[in-house]
């Protein structure tokens, strides 16, 4: 039995080890592609964006963005992720900065 433990205690080891790898590799994965698509949607440059994760996942590791918001060019919007093993995107909020241009008749 104690051998069974000492090989238990080796697996758990090396997965906590290869569990921050993973975490690290994912998880700006996801901010980059959310980065490219809040710059295409607010016709912004990515440089002058800001993200903020307004919600994680809970009870799971890593840890991964469900919902962040987007600000740039005076505009915010906010983003869901969709679940699924290629869960993507989706808008769910968009704040466009008012107008400047006058309208005359």
């Amino acid at each position: 039995m104690s051998r069974m433990r000492h090989v238990l205690a080796i697996v758990a080891g090396a997965m906590a080890i290869g569990a921050p790898g993973c975490a690290a590799y994912q998880q700006p994965t996801l901010m980059q592609d959310l980065s490219r698509r809040a710059a295409f949607d607010l016709a912004c440059d990515d440089s002058s964006l800001k993200l903020q994760v307004l919600e994680e996942s809970r009870g799971y590791f890593p840890r991964e963005p469900l919902v962040v918001g987007a600000r740039g060019c005076g505009s915010r919007v906010t983003y869901v992720r969709q679940s699924g093993a290629r869960g993507g995107w989706m808008t769910a909020s968009v704040k466009h900065a008012p107008s400047t241009c006058e309208h005359k008749r």
